[in-house]
């Protein structure tokens, strides 16, 4: 399954991971370029699709469009993904703390990107835990989008 986030100025990036049957997530490839077009980004997913099996690719809602444009392409299956930031940060870091989520050895921009990854600290210094600081985070928002899309509902347990 594949991750995608858009962006011009801001680079934009696609994420291939893969669901293993015990339930690990595995980053297997990654693209992240700015100034390059919808039918690029296209033929980019389409590419890597085909090589890693992707079925679907879960996108930033925020561009419908481009979700269309995609969705017209041989092969590509496109969904507007789930941009809740605090569910998709915490579904992640629990499977970065539990070793359910690997980043290969041929996803160096993921790493350096998680590598400097951190939350909002308030005026006094103090650490928000509830909101990301905003910067280079768009293959983290990819994997963000994909892993949120095959993630399984969870319910609350209410006593």
């Amino acid at each position: 399954f594949g991750g995608v986030d858009w962006g011009w100025t801001n680079p934009g990036a696609l994420s291939v991971l893969g669901l293993t049957a015990d339930d690990a997530i595995w980053k297997l490839d990654e693209k992240k370029e700015t100034r390059r077009s919808i039918d690029w980004w296209a033929d980019e997913a389409e590419a890597m699709g085909k090589k890693w099996g992707v079925r679907d690719w879960f996108c930033d809602p925020s561009e419908p469009e481009h979700i269309a444009r995609f969705d017209k392409k041989q092969g590509i299956r496109a969904h507007g993904g789930n941009n809740r930031v605090l569910p998709s940060i915490t579904e992640i870091g629990s499977r970065l703390g539990s070793d359910r989520f690997v980043i290969s050895a041929g996803c160096p921009k993921t790493a350096a990107e998680y590598g400097t990854w951190e939350w909002k600290q308030t005026r006094s210094g103090e650490i928000r835990a509830d909101e990301p600081e905003d910067g280079d985070n768009h293959l983290i928002d990819s994997d963000r989008y994909a892993i949120m899309g095959i993630a399984k509902p969870r319910r609350a347990f209410v006593q």
